[in-house]
């Protein structure tokens, strides 16, 4: 008779993945919870009315064209709802923007902009509350694994004063005001 000898199984090396997918999600969920995120509420209209919904997979994408991008679920009503207008806007919330941020995580879509003060700009719905926003037209849609990388051709901009809404570690946080350790003279 052969013994067959398994080996035991080895610690995972900093850098490893887990063997298990779901482990292996955990962790990358965990390790992207370290990179702060700025919160922001991506809109645009239906024949029913405004649509939206908090987004922080969002960032600029190029200056020659103005192009900007956020990934977005596949299952997202409003992506489907952002494609069927063509249009959308980026709100970008203040560190005050918490209960926005929540509502607009909350279900049921249809409700996500009751009581929220809002105005049309470019046929999308813009945030009075925000700190900034843009308005896009959708450019281009590309496969992202369970998101879509959605990029918007900007059309118009806004940016007022305040400090950004983060999400970092998992909870929003903003930045606090003071001693600035770091300056870029090119900003």
């Amino acid at each position: 008779m052969t013994t067959i000898t398994v080996p035991e199984p080895r610690p995972l090396a900093a850098g490893d993945l887990p063997a298990s997918p779901e482990q292996a999600r955990q962790l990358f969920r965990s390790v992207f919870a370290q990179l702060a995120a700025g919160v922001t509420v991506l809109a645009t209209v239906t024949p029913a009315g405004p649509s939206g919904m908090t987004a922080s997979a969002v960032t600029s994408l190029s200056l020659d064209p103005l192009l900007v991008l956020a990934c977005v679920g596949n299952r997202s009503a409003t992506l489907v709802e952002i494609c069927q207008a063509g249009r959308f806007s980026i709100n970008m919330l203040d560190a005050t923007g918490v209960e926005l941020a929540t509502g607009f995580a909350a279900q049921p879509s249809a409700d996500r902009f009751t009581d929220v003060s809002h105005q049309i700009v470019h046929e999308v719905p813009v945030l009075d509350d925000a700190l900034a926003w843009t308005t896009c037209t959708v450019h281009a849609l590309h496969p992202g694994g369970d998101h879509t990388i959605l990029v918007g051709s900007v059309i118009g901009l806004y940016r007022g004063h305040g400090r950004p809404l983060l999400w970092h570690d998992g909870r929003f946080q903003s930045i606090s005001p003071g001693r600035q350790d770091c300056e870029d003279p090119d900003m």
